[in-house]
C-alpha cells in the first residue's frame, strides 16, 4: 500500500505562488525536494497562503505538507482548498503540522490547490509539500453457507466477484 501510494508524485511540475512571501523564501521552495529551503512570510504575518499550480489536472486524496521544523514548530491551524469548476472548494482541515502531516481527503481531481495557514506562532514555513492518491482498499469477501447449502459471497459493493467451481 505504501508503494503504491507514495510511488507517484503527482505535485511533480507544480509551480507555487504565496500570498505573502520573503524574498530568500519563496513558494517554490515547497516543491524543490530539498528539505533545508522552505516557505516562510515575514515575522508576524501569522496568517497567509499558497497556491500550487499542477501542470495538468490530478487526482489525489493525501496531502502531504512538512514545516522547517529547524526554526520551531509554527502552524497552528490549516485549510486546504481545489479549484473545483471555477470555485474554491474547502477539501480539508486540520490543527498543527510539525515535522510532516497526512491529511487524507476524499479523491480530488483538480489543477490549482491552496494551502491557507489560518493561525501560527510568529510566522508560518513550509518546507515540503506532497500530493499523493492512495489506492482504494477492498474488504476481504465473507463467505458463508445459507441454511439449503447454498454460498453466498459479499464484499465491497465497488468489487466484481468472480465464482467457479474448477
Amino acid at each position: 500500500v505504501l508503494a503504491a501510494t507514495f510511488g507517484v508524485k503527482v505535485a511533480s511540475g507544480a509551480r507555487a505562488t504565496a500570498s505573502h512571501a520573503l524574498a530568500e523564501h519563496t513558494a517554490d521552495h515547497i516543491l524543490d525536494g530539498d528539505k533545508l529551503t522552505y516557505w516562510s512570510t515575514g515575522d508576524w504575518q501569522e496568517t497567509a497562503s499558497v497556491e500550487v499550480h499542477l501542470p495538468n489536472s490530478q487526482t489525489f486524496n493525501v496531502v502531504e505538507l512538512q514545516e522547517q521544523i529547524r526554526v520551531g514548530q509554527r502552524i497552528e491551524r490549516f485549510a486546504v482548498d481545489a479549484m473545483v469548476n471555477g470555485a474554491w472548494q474547502e477539501i480539508g482541515k486540520a490543527t498543527t503540522v510539525g515535522y510532516k502531516k497526512y491529511l487524507r481527503i476524499p479523491d480530488t481531481t483538480t489543477d490549482k490547490l491552496r494551502i491557507r495557514i489560518l493561525a501560527s506562532r510568529v510566522c508560518p514555513t513550509l518546507s515540503n509539500l506532497g500530493l499523493y492518491y492512495q489506492p482504494r482498499m477492498l474488504n476481504a469477501p465473507a463467505i458463508a453457507q445459507d441454511r439449503d447449502g447454498n454460498v453466498v459471497i459479499s464484499s465491497d459493493p465497488a468489487a466484481t466477484i468472480r465464482y467457479t467451481l474448477d
